[in-house]
């Protein structure tokens, strides 16, 4: 008991330094600065034309355009989640100050969580405002607010999106020496993941006999067959999706959230809570290299 008591006093130290760090970063500062500016001003361009974005559709409106968001929302944070975790690692060493922490009487455990945390919350806070204050611009510009459940559960998502990121990118800081090469491997995990992954996977349906470019055909324009056929291809892309750690659950599970809100739309193949379920087990599986990782590297140095 005293040493976890131990470990946790010293991850919550850990995580106020790195937290504090960030906090004072400029790096964080054009974060919060660009995100807020590019998704407020999508949030109102968007909600201006709510009509546009509806048509064909049952979605409760507010909601439909707080979800219309996610894209981009979700690839800008990703991006700045590598970029402000690309050196958590390497800087200690250059510094020499991780040497400092190993001395200290906690678990090797503890200083990952720390150092995962203190990155966390320091990007927690602005994508939460930001999401608040699209939420709020789009009240006020279509007079109707998104519905609590839609609210929370983007926020959710995201940030476990963001934690999965973190988390990835405090491996790599691990794996290679200098951050230069951390930043960059890390960058070209997310291309992969967020443009080519979608690519490979409409290639393998093909191959299937699946059609993915009927997904994006109206049901009243084909037949029987056809409707048959994009039912299984939404079906195989939406389970596949759930493989890819970083847009794949969050874009799954706002279909989800969309078809949960508005039931008659009727497109959703998986229950609600799968995908952040998914999201959530990413979460474990990346923590769970961290953990391992961390400890080879310190046994090398």
């Amino acid at each position: 008991m005293n040493d976890f008591k131990e470990d946790a006093r010293g991850a919550l130290i850990i995580a106020k330094r790195e937290l504090y760090y960030h906090i004072k970063s400029l790096r964080l500062i054009l974060f919060g600065a660009v995100l807020a500016l590019i998704i407020s001003v999508f949030a109102l361009l968007v909600s201006s034309q709510p009509e546009e974005l509806l048509q064909g559709t049952n979605y409760y409106a507010p909601d439909a355009i707080l979800f219309s968001v996610n894209f981009i929302f979700g690839m800008l944070s990703a991006f700045l989640a590598v970029i402000l975790a690309y050196d958590d690692i390497t800087r200690e060493r250059a510094t020499h100050s991780l040497e400092l922490l190993l001395v200290k009487p906690v678990s090797y455990n503890s200083i990952v969580v720390g150092k995962f945390f203190g990155t966390f919350f320091a990007m927690a806070l602005p994508i939460t405002v930001v999401t608040l204050c699209s939420v709020v611009i789009i009240s006020l510009t279509s007079g109707q607010s998104p519905t609590a459940a839609g609210t929370l559960g983007f926020i959710f998502c995201l940030l476990t999106t963001v934690a999965i990121c973190i988390l990835m990118q405090q491996v790599l800081s691990m794996i290679f020496k200098t951050s230069t090469t951390s930043l960059l491997v890390g960058i070209i995990i997310i291309v992969f993941f967020m443009v080519i992954y979608s690519v490979v996977v409409q290639y393998i349906s093909t191959l299937i006999g699946l059609n993915p470019s009927l997904m994006n055909i109206p049901e009243n324009f084909l037949g029987e067959s056809q409707i048959a056929l994009k039912s299984r291809t939404e079906a195989f892309m939406e389970w596949i999706a759930l493989l890819n750690p970083f847009p794949g659950p969050l874009s799954v599970f706002t279909s989800s959230m969309g078809a949960f809100l508005m039931p008659e739309e009727g497109f959703i193949t998986m229950p609600l809570w799968l995908p952040p379920v998914v999201l959530f087990l990413w979460c474990i599986f990346f923590f769970i290299i961290a953990m391992v990782v961390f400890k080879r590297m310190v046994r090398k140095l």
